[in-house]
């Protein structure tokens, strides 16, 4: 069976026989991604859905869940 699904701005193809074949427990793994960057890629979105529910068990908007943190861009 063949999968197309759009994550981080491109299109991935995932080839699988039967989806529990597939399923590695990194969904980016299973994407195609290296270990290393699929790695990555899992922290940066358990550390986004962390913020997120913290975000909603305050009840904070975005403009206030904005002003809490502090932010320097680079030059």
């Amino acid at each position: 069976m063949k999968v197309r699904i759009h994550v981080l701005g491109e299109w991935r193809v995932l080839y699988v026989a039967k989806l529990a074949d597939a399923i590695s427990g990194n969904v980016f793994i299973d994407l195609g991604y290296s270990p290393d960057e699929a790695a990555i890629l899992q922290m940066r979105a358990d550390l986004m859905s962390d913020i997120r529910k913290l975000i909603k068990a305050k009840k904070l908007t975005q403009a206030k869940a904005g002003m809490r943190v502090t932010l320097k861009t680079a030059a």
